[in-house]
């Protein structure tokens, strides 16, 4: 039997699933390479140009599917 996984595989057509991921962040550094961020436990280095500008240490931050974006309160 091999290794195989369905989990790609979902027509559009027939996936009516509402479930969205949100991904969040808290900001802990802004430096001139990125933001650094506590993402789910881990302390991460996200580059420039994958962040918003604006963001200072202490904003909560959320993921777009392209940019991490201040939250503006919606998390």
């Amino acid at each position: 039997m091999g290794e195989h996984s369905d989990i790609g595989n979902i027509s559009p057509s027939t996936d009516k699933s509402s479930c969205v991921i949100q991904r969040v962040a808290h900001v802990t550094k802004i430096g001139a390479e990125g933001v650094t961020a506590v993402v789910n436990g881990r302390t991460l280095l996200l580059p420039k140009d994958k962040v918003a500008e604006g963001l200072a240490a202490g904003d909560t931050i959320i993921w777009n599917g392209k940019i991490w974006t201040a939250s503006n309160g919606v998390v």
